[in-house]
């Protein structure tokens, strides 16, 4: 019997856990800067990262174009439905996550994901290297 109780609070305890790793932006608190500036980030929301104790949400953005020195993307929600179109302009060397592979940004082509991270304290944009070097941003369109 004791066996079956310890297995009952075992599988009670996991299920914040299960939720979490359905919902990892569940419990995302964005400061006000960040909602102001980009208020679609809890929908686009797709992932966390702790970086030196910065916490960074993950988003997932398809290259829409790229010229004349800039990039401009399409973020998504879980569904993939765009929800807002961002246009920066990269470093040509800076690098960016396409399928777990750090990229550069002169290599990406129209249709690619990419992720990008956004710290929830304040207004940021960061491609390949949460906590790098901040990408400048042109323009944010949530109207799409």
């Amino acid at each position: 019997m004791l066996g079956l109780r310890s297995l009952i609070v075992a599988a009670v305890l996991a299920l914040p856990a299960v939720a979490y790793a359905e919902e990892p932006c569940a419990g995302a608190r964005f400061g006000e800067s960040v909602l102001k500036e980009f208020p679609n980030a809890m929908t686009a929301c797709t992932n966390l990262k702790n970086i030196d104790g910065v916490i960074y949400a993950q988003f997932t953005a398809e290259v829409e174009s790229i010229e004349d020195g800039t990039l401009t993307v399409l973020f998504k929600d879980k569904d993939g439905k765009g929800v807002s179109r961002v246009v920066f302009a990269p470093n040509e060397e800076g690098r960016v996550d396409v399928d777990g592979k750090s990229t550069k940004y002169s290599d990406l082509e129209k249709g690619v994901e990419i992720h990008l991270y956004i710290p929830f304290d304040k207004w940021g944009l960061y491609g390949g290297d949460p906590g790098g070097i901040q990408l400048p941003i042109v323009s944010v369109s949530h109207d799409v």
